[in-house]
């Protein structure tokens, strides 16, 4: 991911923020946040742009799975403590997502960037799904493609 601009990415109306609190058992034996707790912020904030923002509906026809999740750690994390995970739509295919995300600290700072891949998938066949009109304007509005994030 390239230079991170989070003054422009707080500011941006297409980046969808989640809050997380930071669990005592989150930490490891090192002190710090396990980096496999890292994924499971990136996945809250994938989950939260679904079904706040591209309509999702749990007993809908579709349903997300991810094919791919890079996450490049940039510093520690502390119990106690809080986190936001910004989430937006990198790129958009015909039945899939690239996303990107940024992990920030309590102080401001980035703790993590990552990327996705989610792919739209039928409940019907379990095959990928391409996306509706409704749901591909929906994550257009969102599409932020801008490489300096």
């Amino acid at each position: 991911m390239p230079e991170i601009d989070l003054p422009a990415l707080r500011a941006d109306p297409r980046v969808v923020w989640v809050e997380d609190i930071l669990r005592f058992g989150d930490t490891d034996m090192n002190g710090h946040v396990n980096n496999a707790v890292f994924a499971a912020m990136a996945e809250s904030g994938r989950v939260n742009l679904f079904r706040t923002r591209l309509g999702d509906d749990e007993r809908g026809e579709t349903f997300w799975v991810i094919a791919k999740l890079t996450i490049e750690f940039k510093s520690e994390l502390y119990y106690p403590g809080r986190v936001r995970t910004g989430t937006w739509i990198r790129h958009l295919g015909r039945s899939s997502l690239g996303l990107a995300q940024i992990i920030e600290r309590d102080d401001g700072g980035v703790a993590a960037t990552a990327e996705a891949v989610c792919v739209q998938m039928s409940r019907a066949t379990r095959r990928p799904e391409p996306f509706s009109d409704a749901r591909r304007r929906l994550a257009n509005e969102l599409l932020r493609s801008d490489p300096s994030t």
